[in-house]
């Protein structure tokens, strides 16, 4: 399914504006003569790019954001409000911009004719495969607030129990953090003065004292190798991470890790 972004005229020759999620450009403008629109323009949205991505990733919407999403726009479907104005008026209440900008796509996408779990399944950085599964199984059972409730409950244990991990994981990320500076800060300024007086004095120098030194000599001369390490580092968890295989990997690994 592919997003498409319309202008069009009603039959008062009122012009809108919206989004409409359908398999083909054809079969768009299908959906929009459905809905007695005569279409001006029709285009379709472009793929999210790496660099959009990495700003999604900076963006990252809060938890609680979206266990009061969840909850609230149960309560409306519960008055039964139509969910496009449920989400129009969840736009309004939303602080976080990144979220209200998604919130408002998500309203002109059902607009158009889409499923609400079809559109939620656009933004998996946002609402994870559960989420929209529970989503769809809401709509076809017709349970949809009930579900909505449930997934906030589910959503802000969630978030209790990340914040206690967070809580606990703190202190020792700090107490790490700490000690790799002051290492890699040894490594590049004092040891290297060190090895000027060792070499003067002459004599054999026990393979720890070698070792230490030939790690220093690396990091003055190659940390950009390092550097490229790390990115590449990073960018093939990110690649791997997009894959079901590459996350069912993944989360097989932290569950065989000692500590953790």
């Amino acid at each position: 399914m592919a997003i498409f972004e319309y202008k069009a005229r009603d039959i008062d020759g009122k012009e809108s504006t919206g989004v409409v999620d359908a398999p083909s450009e054809q079969m768009a403008q299908d959906v929009l003569r459905e809905k007695e629109l005569s279409v001006i323009s029709l285009r379709e949205r472009k793929q999210i790019t790496l660099f959009q991505s990495t700003l999604g990733f900076l963006n990252k919407v809060p938890r609680r954001d979206i266990v009061m999403f969840a909850r609230q726009l149960a309560v409306m479907i519960s008055a039964t409000v139509p969910i496009v104005q449920a989400l129009r008026i969840l736009v309004k209440q939303t602080d976080t911009v990144s979220f209200k900008i998604i919130i408002s796509e998500i309203a002109d996408q059902v607009d158009g004719g889409a499923k609400l779990s079809a559109t939620l399944a656009h933004y998996p950085h946002v609402f994870g495969q559960f989420f929209v599964h529970m989503v769809r199984s809401g709509e076809t059972t017709g349970k949809l607030d009930e579900t909505l409730n449930y997934l906030a409950d589910q959503q802000e244990k969630d978030y209790d129990l990340m914040s206690k991990i967070k809580g606990a994981m703190t202190y020792p990320m700090f107490v790490v953090g700490g000690m790799l500076a002051v290492g890699i800060a040894m490594m590049v300024f004092v040891v290297p003065q060190l090895t000027a007086v060792i070499t003067q004095e002459g004599g054999s120098l026990p393979w720890s004292t070698k070792s230490v030194i030939w790690l220093s000599n690396f990091l003055v001369h190659f940390w950009w190798v390092i550097l490229l390490m790390v990115i590449g580092a990073v960018v093939l968890y990110s690649s791997v991470a997009k894959t079901n295989k590459g996350k069912h990997l993944i989360d097989k690994f932290k569950m065989k890790m000692p500590i953790f």
